[in-house]
């Protein structure tokens, strides 16, 4: 039987071996030397077998394992397009999100993806893991300390890829929720107006300093036009209408 090799102070990756454990045996009856390790990321008396110490095949308590796979995971694979007069990004799944030239060296160390409309990324290494998305990274609001009085509003409400500073402004909570796109199970094709059953007449809803007002009118029209007034005086350039103006003036859609 070779003679057994004393361990103790010895270093292997992060892990330094502290004294001998019980020896372990297998099915066979064989028996395997055990020693007590401590790890640099202060985990203790980790029991490891001299074998996988001394041939390199465990290193650490499984830290560098994680910490390798969240780079492997968080590593930027996104393609990029920088031959225009702006940016366009791919994800893994080849969806376009668009943004400034000057916000490249911003941006490119993340893995970006498209979330419920959104360019997002994880923050690499972060713990606990934390989301980034790219609208605020590229409005300088993105820190580890999130400023929920600040919201970064897509001007273009459609247009949630579109991170270029075009179509882009910081607003507060009340400002963004001016900005919303006509829902799907609207039937008038305007914002804030609906048609009430049990009045028989058209419904005007808007929220003013969080209060919900609601006007009735006779026809249509009528009611286009209360809106439209109210969006004016109390949402000014925040409106879905307006923003969409400015968005006509303002962004360059379509290809490169």
């Amino acid at each position: 039987m070779p003679k057994k090799i004393d361990l103790t102070g010895r270093k292997f990756g992060r892990l330094t071996v502290t004294g001998e454990a019980p020896r372990h045996y297998t099915a066979g009856g064989h028996s395997q030397v055990m020693w007590y390790c401590d790890c640099d990321c202060g985990k203790k008396n980790i029991v490891v077998r001299s074998g996988d110490l001394r041939n390199g095949h465990t290193q650490s308590c499984g830290c560098l394992n994680i910490e390798n796979n969240r780079k492997t995971k968080f590593r930027p694979r996104n393609r990029y397009d920088l031959t225009g007069t702006y940016g366009i990004g791919y994800t893994q799944k080849g969806e376009e999100f668009w943004f400034d030239l000057e916000d490249y060296n911003i941006i490119k160390n993340y893995n970006w993806r498209i979330h419920k409309k959104y360019v997002e990324a994880y923050v690499p290494m972060s713990n606990p893991r934390r989301q980034i998305c790219m609208h605020r990274l590229v409005m300088g609001l993105d820190n580890e300390v999130y400023d929920y009085t600040k919201d970064v509003d897509h001007i273009k409400t459609e247009h949630k890829f579109d991170n270029r500073k075009s179509n882009l402004r910081v607003v507060n909570k009340r400002e963004n929720n001016c900005n919303r796109v006509l829902q799907k199970n609207n039937t008038s094709g305007y914002s804030g107006i609906y048609w009430a059953k049990d009045r028989n007449k058209w419904r005007v809803r808007i929220n003013i300093n969080g209060k919900r007002m609601l006007f009735s009118c006779d026809n249509l029209e009528e009611a286009y036009s209360l809106r439209r007034e109210l969006e004016d005086e109390y949402y000014g350039n925040y409106s879905y209408r307006r923003s969409q103006e400015i968005a006509e003036q303002n962004v360059v859609l379509g290809g490169k």
